[in-house]
């Protein structure tokens, strides 16, 4: 529940959230996450109330909707947790690989990037989104653990609009 500060007026949500089972030791990616482009971060201490949407140094803008103009970047971004260590060298073996697809069809993929560690930031971007016509896309994320022989795929559909 929520009160807006002005009116004193106020609303309630009730949603399902779904929260990942961390000790069954499989494999954990989150959500796809569609952001727009780099922002830079206010300095420290200085009250900024979205110290908090931070991944190192960089911000992470959410957008509503996942709506994008022509004239925007996109970034993407998962979380990964719990890839299985290979017994001999106590290392973890993870692939992730952004691609972006219209009407079922692959409009632009990312270098596949490695991990040697249980978890990971996989990210892209920012991609130019001045070649690509407006209409509705799917950013999809797949992250392969060799060691635990798992495939996870994530989805987020997103908009292009002039």
């Amino acid at each position: 529940a929520a009160t807006e500060p002005v009116s004193g007026r106020g609303a309630a949500t009730e949603f399902t959230i779904e929260v990942p089972d961390y000790a069954a030791g499989r494999l954990v990616v989150s959500p796809l996450m569609v952001l727009s482009g780099e922002e830079v971060l206010a300095a420290p201490g200085s009250g900024d109330p979205y110290a908090a949407l931070t991944a190192g140094a960089e911000r992470l803008v959410p957008r509503p909707g996942n709506v994008l103009a022509a004239v925007d970047t996109l970034r993407l971004m998962a979380l990964i947790h719990n890839a299985s260590l290979a017994s001999d060298t106590r290392r973890a073996a993870l692939r992730a690989t952004f691609t972006v697809l219209r009407d079922g069809k692959v409009v632009a993929k990312g270098k596949e990037q490695t991990f040697d560690t249980v978890g990971a930031a996989a990210t892209v971007g920012p991609i130019s989104l001045s070649a690509f016509p407006p209409g509705r896309y799917t950013a999809r994320l797949e992250v392969a653990d060799d060691v635990a022989k798992a495939v996870v795929v994530r989805e987020s559909p997103f908009e292009v609009t002039k």
